[in-house]
């Protein structure tokens, strides 16, 4: 005969622990998964364009550099980070670097219309009272007898410092350090 220490006391021990573990296994299949109404929907992803334009499943992981430069720009200013990160979830297609090549290209038509004193090509890429501002100076120096010339030698740098969303317009300022001759 086996004592209630010995090994019936421990089968009985086994079978209701495999019980309990039984029951709760079934409660948690039942709740896991399920929807209560209570979480918020999946975000839309808008469907990028292949490079090859075949429409293929392939995504566009980020490159190395563009992840080291959110890096380094979220450990410089964590509202900087935040601002971006703003962007990016107003606009999933939101790109850094895409950005910052187009802003590197803005700079460099604004400074050209400017010195042509041809502002109306760039009308759109101006807020107004800048647009205003430049119209004033390119008016003021067309009176005079004086003429300027600016050449854009260089665009060294292009860097976000700045962004924010509001009432679902992203703002993002750009500091640009350039070489330029002024005559």
């Amino acid at each position: 005969m086996i004592g209630p220490g010995g090994m019936g006391g421990s089968f009985i021990e086994i079978v209701i622990f495999a019980a309990i573990a039984a029951v709760v296994g079934l409660r948690l299949y039942q709740v896991l998964g399920r929807r209560t109404g209570h979480e918020e929907p999946p975000p839309r992803r808008r469907p990028r364009a292949a490079a090859n334009g075949a429409g293929d499943n392939v995504v566009a992981l980020p490159e190395r550099g563009a992840a080291n430069a959110d890096e380094a720009e979220a450990s410089r200013s964590p509202s900087l980070a935040a601002g971006l990160t703003q962007v990016k979830l107003a606009d999933p297609t939101f790109d850094r670097e895409t950005f910052l090549s187009g802003a590197r290209a803005a700079f460099e038509m604004i400074v050209t219309a400017f010195t042509k004193g041809e502002l109306a090509e760039v009308k759109g890429l101006l807020a107004p009272g800048v647009h205003d501002s430049f119209a004033k100076a390119v008016a003021d120096r067309d009176k005079g007898t004086r003429r300027h010339e600016t050449t854009l030698v260089s665009l060294d740098e292009a860097m976000i410092v700045e962004a924010v969303v509001e009432r679902r317009v992203a703002r993002v300022t750009v500091r640009f350090v350039s070489d330029q001759v002024n005559v």
